[in-house]
């Protein structure tokens, strides 16, 4: 199967068949199409309902300058990224810091948008966030193994419950994406004199924040001016 370049400017996950297998699971729902079991599969063991995890890249698209959209979990990316941005406006324009250059503005910043199945017995893709430290990362916080229980971020619990795991993920992918670029990105511009101002991505309701950032308030805690886009108004005749 071949897989058409991302073309889109936010940062949406799609199929691209660029990365490994994470692990593969006998996947068995109850009448009601909750989770009724799941387990890990070996190497070369089936079920009758195989379900795969793969860690993937989005492919390149012409918005990234044929590459993709960054890694917004990845401390080490966003150094890199505020290496070859930020510094570089500092050392043309780093004496007007806080003067005539009062603030840097950040626009949009997200994670890789989170999906789920249209319904609970759908064979859809779905997609989550991810970082090649977030098992490591995710047990040091909470002594468990996300990959072994990824299952229940996708299905509910017998009787319609959600799982600590799908809570405690959603947590975790939230602080990540704060702590290594909007904490990172504050922490810099302060200690170069300037403000750090913008707004993130699918603001509107808690559920749209869930997708993109996790959720916003968190990601203003080290934000000196939160800011917003431009608000317009159409006038028109068609309804």
């Amino acid at each position: 199967m071949s897989y058409s370049p991302q073309t889109s400017s936010s940062a949406r996950a799609c199929r691209s068949e660029n990365g490994h297998l994470l692990a593969k699971y006998d996947i068995r729902l109850d009448e009601n199409g909750c989770l009724k079991s799941s387990r890990l599969l070996k190497k070369g063991e089936s079920a009758s309902n195989v379900w795969y995890a793969y860690a993937e890249t989005n492919p390149g698209s012409p918005w990234f300058n044929d590459q993709t959209y960054v890694d917004t979990l990845s401390p080490e990316a966003i150094s890199r990224f505020i290496e070859i941005t930020h510094e570089v406006y500092k050392a043309d324009l780093g004496d007007k810091f806080g003067s005539l250059v009062p603030c840097i503005f950040t626009d949009e910043p997200q994670f890789a948008t989170k999906t789920q199945l249209s319904n609970p017995n759908a064979m859809d893709d779905v997609f989550m966030p991810w970082t090649t430290d977030i098992p490591e990362t995710f047990k040091k916080e909470y002594s468990t193994d996300l990959v072994k229980d990824l299952p229940q971020i996708v299905w509910n619990l017998p009787d319609g419950n959600p799982s600590l795991t799908r809570y405690r993920y959603h947590d975790h992918i939230c602080e990540r994406f704060v702590s290594a670029f909007m904490d990172q990105l504050s922490t810099w511009c302060r200690q170069n004199n300037i403000i750090l101002n913008g707004h993130m991505m699918e603001e509107p309701t808690l559920y749209s924040q869930t997708t993109a950032l996790g959720e916003a308030m968190r990601c203003y805690r080290d934000q000196e001016m939160p800011g917003g886009s431009s608000l317009f108004v159409i006038f028109s005749p068609v309804v």
